[in-house]
């Protein structure tokens, strides 16, 4: 009979403890959606892209020669 108890009172915490982590999930907002750049110039990191594909042409003329 105590173990029929304790797997009762077991059940009965693994329930709790779910009811309590769907709130807290529940309860928490939304992340904020990324930025959308409507011009390109704008986003991050638009320079270190062009200088690396100047870099890469710069290389492959030069092999080329």
């Amino acid at each position: 009979m105590d173990s029929r108890s304790d797997l009762r009172n077991l059940a009965q915490n693994i329930r709790d403890n779910a009811e309590t982590i769907k709130d807290e999930l529940e309860s928490e907002p939304a992340p904020e959606p990324e930025p959308e750049f409507e011009d390109i110039e704008e986003s991050p990191g638009f320079e270190t892209i062009f200088a690396l594909a100047g870099v890469l042409a710069v290389a492959l003329f030069a092999r080329r020669k």
